[in-house]
């Protein structure tokens, strides 16, 4: 992780694009952080293994982000920009991620158990072997997804 990158985005900069945030506890619980602000840019930003759970992340750009194995679960992102983002074994349980763009991403082995995915454009996004029990997919598009051996078991697929 970058020292510098991790004060940028703490002190709540928008511009964080390219940051390096390895690892970085940007939870809500144990930061001030807790909040990134609508429209801020982390596209492209490492933010591998990063703590995110709980939270609010509204029309932010993580688009081609590294986001591998971090955690965001009870998080809030709707509207955000994930595509071509990396997000695999990512915990995004119990988050709400509506209206999101997840074209292209990779969610292979994600934890998306109880995930609201509500009106996501998840076209070629990969999910294989993805947990999506009890998740809403209502609306949601799906075309040409990798569904290898995800587990869709109670999923509202309508």
């Amino acid at each position: 992780m970058n020292i510098q990158d991790y004060n940028r985005a703490i002190s709540g900069d928008k511009n964080l694009a390219d940051a390096d945030l390895r690892g970085a506890d940007l939870s809500y619980e144990k930061s001030t952080w807790g909040v990134i602000k609508d429209g801020t840019n982390l596209s492209r930003a490492n933010l591998e293994r990063a703590n995110l759970s709980g939270t609010s992340a509204d029309s932010v750009n993580f688009s081609n982000a590294n986001l591998r194995g971090a955690n965001l679960s009870g998080a809030h992102l709707r509207g955000a920009n994930l595509s071509g983002a990396d997000l695999k074994e990512a915990n995004l349980s119990i988050s709400l991620f509506t209206c999101c763009n997840l074209t292209g991403a990779n969610l292979e082995r994600a934890n998306l158990e109880t995930q609201d995915l509500r009106d996501a454009n998840l076209k070629e996004a990969n999910l294989a072997d993805a947990d999506l029990r009890d998740a809403n997919l209502k609306d949601a598009d799906c075309k040409w997804c990798c569904l290898t051996d995800t587990d869709l078991r109670d999923a509202n697929l309508t």
